[in-house]
């Protein structure tokens, strides 16, 4: 991947990374990253929230509301519930909510921000929910790019399969991700994702046939300087094509396929999110 990088991130990346001058001497290559496994978050939940800020989840309550509606949702479980912040949303819609992940790391900080709740949580893979979860629910969220973290086609299928097993008849599972067919195509090196008075979070983006890695730059202000992490993780890129095909081999009746969360029709060409409802 290349980069124009400059100044203070050049010298982190240099540090961190590893890089080589370009040919012509512009711009830098990244040569290697230290990829983040995403079922340890030691490094990364503490700042996972800058990422994923409760006052942007809770402005989805409209659409989950719609859907709760529609499809007489009384029990809910988010199979990879992170901070916590769906659940709490869920819970107050009057759905019977129950989280898991399978980070402990998550759990800890999802616990705490759930403090004064009754709903359960448990550290589990959600592909493979029915060693944790006796029950079924009405819907289950897969949310915020966590299918993405299955890489290859096989593991997508056993994570959508392990949904499936723990819906009621009729249940359904609720994804979506940012990573679209538009990023795909466009292929932006430089995301800048958050940008707070003492905080910048940017993403440093490399693409592959069926993946993509964002390595993370997260730069702090301090009193005096800057402080500096880098995390990378590695996300399938779930096209809709890809995406049907791995929905194919799976038992779901119904799926619905949109593009935001006005449940427009999708685009490959303008949706920075693709949605889907699935049907048992």
């Amino acid at each position: 991947m290349f980069y124009d990088a400059s100044g203070t991130a050049k010298r982190y990346l240099k540090a961190r990374c590893g890089y080589a001058r370009r040919p012509g001497g512009q711009g830098i290559i990244l040569r290697y990253f230290e990829v983040i496994k995403m079922d340890d978050y030691k490094n990364f939940a503490q700042d996972y929230e800058a990422l994923n800020p409760k006052e942007e989840i809770i402005l989805q309550r409209d659409f989950f509301s719609q859907i709760i509606e529609k499809y007489n949702v009384k029990t809910c479980l988010d199979c990879a519930c992170g901070l916590g912040w769906h659940l709490y949303m869920i819970n107050n819609l009057g759905v019977k909510s129950c989280g898991s992940d399978i980070s402990p790391e998550m759990i800890d900080i999802c616990k705490d921000n759930l403090r004064g709740t009754n709903i359960e949580l448990r550290i589990e893979d959600y592909c493979k929910l029915s060693e944790t979860w006796e029950r079924k629910f009405d819907m289950i969220l897969c949310v915020s790019s966590a299918l993405n973290h299955m890489l290859e086609d096989e593991d997508i299928i056993r994570a959508l399969d392990s949904m499936y097993e723990r819906l009621e008849e009729n249940g359904i599972v609720v994804m979506f991700s940012g990573i679209s067919d538009l990023l795909a195509r466009s292929r932006p090196k430089l995301i800048p994702a958050r940008t707070y008075q003492d905080e910048a979070i940017y993403h440093i983006i490399e693409y592959f046939d069926d993946r993509v890695v964002f390595n993370i730059l997260d730069v702090k202000k301090t009193k005096d300087s800057f402080t500096h992490s880098l995390n990378s993780m590695a996300l399938s890129l779930l096209t809709k094509a890809r995406f049907e095909g791995c929905l194919s081999r799976t038992k779901f009746a119904n799926v619905n396929i949109f593009g935001d969360f006005d449940f427009s029709m999708y685009s490959e060409d303008k949706s920075n999110r693709l949605f889907a409802i699935l049907q048992k």
